[in-house]
């Protein structure tokens, strides 16, 4: 599936109620080939109906207000690698 594809935000669906994605970022450097910005993702998880986003990854890699401005809550549940 194209979703799964880096340049297309490397967004799996594990389940109809269930999807994983590659955590975007805010502060991504020009270094950096791949990866999106938190707004990037907001079309596509509204036409999904994502509700909400659970970020695992540290809490400044990016604004949660780009997804709770457009409706779909975020918590953060950080845990070291």
């Amino acid at each position: 599936e194209l979703l799964d594809e880096e340049a297309s935000g490397d967004i799996h669906i594990m389940c109809p109620k269930f999807l994983a994605f590659r955590g975007p970022n805010d502060n991504r450097s020009n270094a950096e080939r791949w990866g999106f910005d938190p707004h990037d993702y907001v079309p596509l998880f509204k036409h999904l109906q994502v509700s909400a986003v659970v970020r695992l990854n540290e809490p400044d890699t990016y604004d949660p207000s780009a997804f709770t401005s457009q409706g779909i809550n975020h918590h953060d549940m950080y845990f070291d690698d």
